[in-house]
């Protein structure tokens, strides 16, 4: 059997143009229809929470890679930054 495996790095990169298209192109948004824009912030959770599971690994084997942890640091900057952005726009904070 043949089994089709999707390098790590090309889901980070369509999940990080995801994210940008979707801040460039729709944004926060309104308050009206804000509860579909769950996507995206459902998309960050699952992002952020896939980068502590790689992180959890590179601690637990002891190999730290640069790259990738300047990666989950963009990841966690641009987490703060969308989240911040996604709540106070569509109204979920006062």
């Amino acid at each position: 059997t043949h089994t089709s495996r999707v390098p790590v790095a090309a889901l980070g990169l369509g999940y990080f143009v995801f994210l940008g298209a979707w801040a460039v192109l729709i944004g926060a948004g309104e308050r009206r229809g804000r509860w579909w824009r769950l996507l995206p912030a459902g998309v960050l959770l699952m992002g952020l929470a896939v980068s502590g599971l790689y992180l959890g690994i590179m601690a637990q084997t002891g190999e730290w890679c640069p790259l990738c942890l300047a990666v989950h640091a963009l990841n966690l900057i641009v987490g703060v930054t969308l989240w911040g952005a996604f709540t106070v726009m569509c109204g979920f904070a006062k």
